[in-house]
């Protein structure tokens, strides 16, 4: 038997607790247990930076090369002479953190943590929120940001900044 107290009488108030109710959970049920973070390594970390700039910048390429000829069909030279004044790395800042944030948020991983098998998680070893992967992405832009990893524990700022980890793969 189970006793409590009212609150406002003093009273004991006896009840009993059913056998079919379920035991609780120090957990939130909705939430999977944590893993163990295996952190990836700096050279996993290099690779996996190498890897997407490339291809970001392959990608700013032919999203800049598209654009133009998107908009010399639409609006003719005048439209090529406008968006010829948009300067290429103005470009590259959007597809750059366009990538990012869109795979890292749907997906968890980008082309090269998804070559090397790692994954970008939070503290609790679980899916980061679209919150870390924008600031993640957004500290990206701090110069020289790029090299933060090759610090003791391997991870970046954008991770501390963040509250994520990149580790091995499930």
């Amino acid at each position: 038997m189970l006793q409590s107290s009212s609150g406002s009488t003093g009273e004991a108030m006896h009840s009993t607790i059913s056998p079919y109710t379920p035991p609780g959970s120090p957990t939130d049920p909705g939430e999977p247990e944590p893993l163990a973070l295996v952190p990836a390594s700096k050279w996993l970390r290099f690779y996996n930076g190498l890897t997407d700039g490339l291809l970001s910048l392959g990608l700013t390429i032919v999203v800049y090369v598209l654009l133009r000829l998107a908009v010399g069909i639409s609006f003719g030279a005048t439209g090529i002479e406008y968006i010829a004044a948009v300067p290429m790395p103005y470009v590259g800042l959007a597809v750059y953190a366009g990538y990012y944030t869109l795979l890292e948020s749907l997906t968890g991983q980008t082309v090269g943590k998804w070559m090397t098998g790692t994954i970008v998680v939070n503290g609790r070893g679980t899916k980061a929120s679209f919150l870390q992967v924008l600031g993640r992405t957004l500290a990206r832009l701090i110069p020289f940001e790029f090299v933060t990893f090759l610090g003791e524990d391997g991870r970046g700022l954008h991770d501390r900044l963040a509250k994520t980890y990149v580790v091995r793969g499930r």
